[in-house]
């Protein structure tokens, strides 16, 4: 009797470390599924973000030329760039991926206006 109860308490200690080591695996598994949705979430997002962003810098490539053009006009028109305008020219100088013909548009200006000498 007393062996039998050994047995079945060996038993039951086995079945408590397996369902515990089962029980552990799962939730391991369970945590890698939801970094994994939660990171396929971010990606899709970033995704469907890309084509606001390109527009979005396509916009801001044309306000930054139509910019540059303002200036030059109001160079050649009065002698001078309005301060406000050149300010913003340099902010976008110092603040964005320009081309290398902005930069270089935008420095002409630099030397040119009364302002930034």
């Amino acid at each position: 009797m007393r062996v039998l109860l050994e047995k079945m308490k060996n038993i039951s200690e086995s079945v408590i470390a397996i369902v515990t080591a089962t029980s552990v695996i799962i939730g391991v598994l369970l945590a890698i599924y939801n970094g994994i949705y939660r990171l396929n979430q971010t990606v899709t997002s970033v995704v469907k973000a890309i084509p606001l962003l390109e527009e979005h810098n396509r916009f801001l490539e044309i306000t930054v030329d139509y910019d540059i053009y303002l200036a030059e006009s109001q160079l050649n028109e009065k002698g001078g760039i309005d301060m406000l305008l050149m300010r913003k020219l340099v902010q976008y100088e110092s603040e964005l991926a320009l081309t290398s013909e902005q930069l270089n548009n935008i420095k002409y200006l630099k030397s040119k206006s009364k302002y930034y000498q």
